[in-house]
């Protein structure tokens, strides 16, 4: 009779270990790194005046030292694909919010620039924020319309004749031969 085999685990070899904590290590200061940079484009304050680039960052180096300190590598593996996934979420949040900001603010500076200079800067904030629908469409409708008018013009000449693009006759503005 044999036997029966027992199964011990063993420990991995420590350079093996070595190794995992190193890379974690880098990913954890990778992660640290771009955390930086993408609280550098932020500009806003919370209700006690504090940015929260501020905060972010700081929050973001407590987790980096706690990092370091942790021995246990499923732990340290979990915390950082955890840290990830929300990396990536805040930021694409957070460049979606950006280009929207953008977008606003460079159609009210066209509305105020570009509609006249007749209107206020409260109904051009209005429209800004969406409020003023209605507005917002007729600008469109006018700007459009404006459009026609130019290319019908430019078509035209400035002496109202145009010339027939296959025969080379010319018109006048009524639509009679010259």
């Amino acid at each position: 009779m044999s036997t029966p085999l027992k199964f011990t685990k063993k420990a991995p070899p420590s350079h093996i270990t070595y190794l995992n904590r190193k890379f974690r290590i880098q990913q954890s200061i990778f992660l640290y790194r771009r955390i930086l940079r993408l609280t550098s484009q932020m500009t806003h304050y919370d209700e006690n005046g504090v940015a929260w680039r501020d905060i972010l960052r700081f929050s973001a180096r407590k987790e980096f030292e706690a990092s370091k300190e942790e021995r246990d590598e499923e732990v340290l593996a979990r915390a950082l694909f955890t840290a990830q996934m929300a990396i990536d979420d805040f930021e694409e949040k957070f460049l979606r919010r950006q280009n929207d900001l953008e977008e606003r603010q460079k159609e009210a500076e066209e509305v105020v620039l570009g509609k006249s200079q007749r209107m206020s800067r409260e109904r051009a904030e209005r429209i800004l924020k969406g409020e003023d629908v209605e507005e917002r469409v007729k600008m469109m409708h006018s700007n459009e319309r404006k459009t026609k008018e130019i290319e019908e013009r430019k078509e035209a000449g400035r002496d109202g004749r145009r010339r027939h693009q296959s025969s080379g006759v010319l018109f006048d503005a009524q639509g009679n031969e010259l």
